[in-house]
């Protein structure tokens, strides 16, 4: 039998980085060893990142860890589609599947009822949208983006906008709305709960909780003095290639990146610094850090301040 056929098993040793894979031709049998190079490996991500101009929040995607884990999970030989299969069949195939997806969801909604989400956001052109999402027990469907940059956003506009998303989906079969609580969104749940009682305009929680991280940030001075330190320790560090690799080669993480129009992100960054706490003060005491030409700095010199104070962050 082995004289039709080719076997090949892959063999991987625990807590090693050599992989065997062995060859069965005949009555022989040929053994292969490789080095597994995870830092090639990386690299070779990151090329195909930077050259494709993709995201490189991508890589943290469900999706794109599914994939991943699906090529290790086939093993050696596995090769990727091609532009035709990729384009005439496989894109065509998710097609469908979203589809039917978005059907089953659909007829959920005459049993359970679904919540309308809408929120407002503006793009980097400056072109405003209104967005609106249906959730119910069965999962999620994106229905509509309205591109509304020639109309103000007053609350008539909003409830007419919505109404018309209410109507396409069967009045019947929307149970809330749940929007920010600005005055404008305010008004057009009013408005519709004038027209249709049994459905309820319900504020973000998310967006409540943006709005008490911002007056926490603003009003109370410690945690401003706290947010300002640790900023200054992220910057510092993601902005030379050769600190943010000592930084991780100390850690072994990375901190979450901050946005100024979310404020939790300030929080989740300072929370992703005090766990690291331990890795940062013997980075800023290693003969690494103080060999480093950067660590002369007046802004270097502030930030192992912060690091070595007595109550770090304090």
């Amino acid at each position: 039998m082995y004289k039709q056929k080719q076997f090949v098993l892959l063999v991987a040793k625990k807590r090693s980085h050599l992989q065997g894979v062995l060859v069965f031709k005949g009555m022989h049998i040929v053994v292969f060893l490789m080095i597994k190079n995870k830092e090639m490996v990386d690299m070779k991500v990151a090329h195909c990142f930077i050259a494709n101009n993709i995201p490189f929040n991508v890589i943290q995607t469900p999706t794109c860890i599914a994939m991943a884990k699906a090529i290790s999970d086939y093993g050696v030989g596995y090769v990727l589609p091609s532009y035709s299969t990729l384009r005439g069949k496989l894109v065509p195939d998710s097609k469908t599947e979203v589809e039917a997806y978005i059907e089953k969801v659909k007829e959920s909604w005459s049993v359970t009822g679904c919540t309308l989400m809408s929120d407002i956001w503006t793009d980097v052109k400056r072109k405003s949208f209104l967005n609106v999402v249906a959730y119910s027990p069965k999962g999620d469907v994106f229905l509509k983006s309205f591109e509304r940059s020639d109309h103000r956003n007053t609350g008539v506009y909003i409830r007419d906008t919505l109404m018309s998303v209410i109507d396409e989906v069967g009045a019947d079969n929307v149970t809330q709305i749940v929007a920010d609580n600005a005055s404008n969104y305010n008004l057009a749940g009013r408005l519709i709960m004038a027209d249709h009682p049994h459905i309820i305009k319900t504020k973000c929680a998310a967006h409540g909780v943006q709005l008490l991280l911002e007056d926490y940030y603003k009003k109370v001075g410690w945690v401003k003095a706290i947010y300002n330190k640790a900023k200054s320790m992220y910057d510092y560090l993601y902005r030379h290639h050769t600190v943010l690799s000592l930084m991780r080669q100390y850690t072994g993480k990375d901190l979450r990146e901050y946005s100024s129009t979310r404020f939790s992100s300030y929080f989740l960054m300072i929370q992703s610094i005090l766990e690291v706490e331990d890795g940062l003060r013997n980075l800023v005491a290693s003969p690494d850090w103080r060999g480093m030409q950067l660590s002369r700095t007046i802004e270097a010199v502030d930030v192992k301040d912060i690091i070595q104070g007595t109550k770090f962050l304090g």
